[in-house]
């Protein structure tokens, strides 16, 4: 005679787990149900792992610095930009500039590094932001130094040394997920947070 499906004691009715007569049937049965759930737990970590790289992908962003001596509304003018050529915002968090290898800390002291323009000295450009979101596909300039007969000297100067002027940034993604490099590298380094700069560069 088969067992009932449930056992009714004075504390209530439970469940009867059904058993085939051969422990050891039974105990492989046990076993391999285990199997499948540690199994299933495994895949579902995983596929849920996929997706977080999936998200993390399609949300990089990526910064690159770069210039041009070009028209910009009409006038030549050198502009230095940062733009961001990923598929996610990003976060810029810190901005180093360099000239020669030494650090700039303002756009006054770029024009001084590189073209000898004295401090109080008559000269008119448009700085931007030193932090802030950039969108894919966003640019802000840095400086734009535009031509005309009062910057010629510096302008001619600065264009000729463009390649001489170099950075260091780092950004973060909307998951905080950060990078730092120096905008040129196709392979930022990952970096938990961003460091602070000894000497940041603050447009002014």
């Amino acid at each position: 005679m088969s067992e009932p499906p449930v056992h009714v004691s004075a504390e209530g009715v439970h469940p009867h787990p059904h058993h085939t007569g051969h422990r050891g049937f039974d105990l492989a049965i046990a076993l391999s149900a285990i199997a499948i759930s540690v199994i299933s737990l495994f895949v579902a970590i995983e596929h849920g792992h996929v997706e977080r790289q999936l998200v993390a992908a399609n949300s990089w962003p990526f910064l690159q610095g770069n210039y041009s001596n070009g028209a910009l509304q009409g006038q030549q003018s050198i502009s230095l930009f940062v733009s961001n050529a990923g598929v996610g915002p990003a976060k810029l968090e810190t901005m180093e500039m360099f000239f020669r290898g030494q650090p700039v800390k303002t756009s006054e002291d770029l024009f001084a590094k590189c073209c000898g323009v004295a401090p109080g000295q008559t000269l008119h450009w448009i700085t931007g932001p030193q932090s802030g979101v950039l969108r894919p596909g966003d640019t802000f300039n840095l400086i734009v130094l535009p031509r005309t007969p009062e910057s010629e000297p510096t302008w001619n100067r600065l264009n000729a040394s463009l390649d001489q002027v170099t950075y260091r940034a780092c950004w973060c993604s909307v998951f905080d997920e950060c990078w730092i490099s120096d905008l040129q590298t196709l392979k930022p380094t990952a970096v938990k947070e961003c460091p602070v700069p000894p000497v940041p560069y603050r447009p002014r």
